[in-house]
């Protein structure tokens, strides 16, 4: 979860990973997917943030959700933290 702050308001952001392809085969204790097994093809990072973008760029109406997209996007661009390790219970 992150959180900052954007016209005097506090907003706390809780995200979702997105498992693009598992390199290793997960316990049944922790059942999940990837794209890749899904789609039947590699997939690329850009191709699926360029989809999520796509379809959230839809829903903006307002001058704030255009602000407050581009501030994700900023966000976007720093290194993920979690890029290429496990996580998850």
């Amino acid at each position: 979860m992150s959180q900052f702050a954007h016209e005097g308001r506090t907003f706390r952001v809780a995200g979702i990973g997105i498992n693009l392809a598992w390199i290793n085969p997960q316990p049944e204790t922790f059942p999940s997917t990837d794209l890749q097994s899904v789609l039947c093809r590699p997939v690329e990072r850009s191709e699926v943030v360029q989809r999520i973008l796509e379809v959230t760029a839809r829903g903006i109406q307002t001058e704030k959700d255009r602000n407050l997209l581009d501030k994700a996007i900023l966000d976007l661009r720093a290194a993920p933290q979690t890029l290429g390790k496990a996580i998850g219970k």
